[in-house]
């Protein structure tokens, strides 16, 4: 293309340089000959200085400043439009290893994070049924059983667990007893009993209150509270909770004490992150 160029713009000169040299032979036989009539005559300045008013109109297309400025300009954003599109691929190649990249380091995260979930330990607590005959001779308690699973140890942080019975909603800043439980707990150990006892705000319920009674009545209620917080081998923190209410059902048969023969189960209470285990970040 920049060849046809330069060879149209030498052609277009040349031939201008013709139309001139014909001007100037014009003028040198006019003034040599008994000339033409004066409306007739072309000035020889005028017709030396526009030659190329003697050429074709598409000449001016080729000729020189114009016409090899308006090509030079042409030719330069075809360039620059060609670089363009040359660059926008290696761009989109880049974009699509990028992309190949990040989707390969998440399958080898979620690779990772697998392992980690298979291996790492995890801790569950949970409580056995109620029994109001169970206890000391001066109160009732509360028991339950803490579980690890995974082939990793545990490092428990901190643990507590309250068990109170009341006729409204719980203060569970009552009294925080903490679970008799090891700080590391190796991988698939037996499983180990906690024990709590039974309170009304900050005292212990008797065996001669009417407290029980009131509860096998559906008149109070008991509530349990608890939480483990321990580290896993990986560095993660983890809290198990529980927050438990106990539902009685009374069958109607008369024990010897005069109580009727009742069980039941604890069923989850409060919100929906109370119970079960959760992801925490160290503070």
């Amino acid at each position: 293309m920049l060849l046809l160029l330069v060879v149209s713009a030498g052609f277009v000169a040349r031939q201008h340089e013709k139309a001139r040299k014909q001007c100037v032979a014009k003028c040198v036989d006019f003034d040599s000959c008994h000339g033409a009539p004066a409306d007739h005559v072309e000035s020889c300045q005028e017709c030396e200085a526009n030659a190329d008013w003697h050429l074709p109109g598409w000449y001016r297309a080729f000729g020189w400043p114009d016409g090899v400025t308006a090509w030079a300009l042409i030719l330069t954003l075809i360039v620059i439009a060609a670089q363009t599109r040359v660059a926008a691929i290696p761009t989109e190649a880049t974009r699509k290893a990028a992309d190949a990249a990040l989707d390969s380091a998440k399958a080898a995260n979620a690779q990772i994070q697998m392992m980690k979930d298979k291996e790492r330990a995890r801790l569950r607590l949970e409580l056995r049924p109620f029994d109001p005959k169970d206890g000391a001779s001066v109160g009732y308690l509360v028991r339950g059983d803490v579980f690890i699973t995974g082939s990793t140890q545990a490092n428990v942080e901190s643990t507590y667990l309250i068990a109170s019975i009341c006729r409204g909603k719980i203060n569970d800043e009552v009294y925080r007893a903490p679970m008799s439980i090891p700080r590391v707990m190796e991988a698939n150990i037996i499983p180990i009993e906690v024990v709590t006892p039974l309170l009304r705000g900050a005292a212990l319920v008797h065996r001669e209150s009417d407290d029980i009674r009131d509860v096998l009545r559906n008149e109070s209620d008991v509530y349990c509270f608890g939480c483990i917080r321990y580290g896993d081998l990986f560095g993660q923190m983890w809290e198990y909770r529980i927050s438990k209410k106990f539902v009685f059902r009374s069958y109607g048969i008369p024990l010897a004490d005069g109580s009727d023969l009742a069980s039941g189960w604890w069923a989850d209470h409060g919100a929906k992150d109370a119970n079960g285990e959760h992801r925490v970040h160290r503070e």
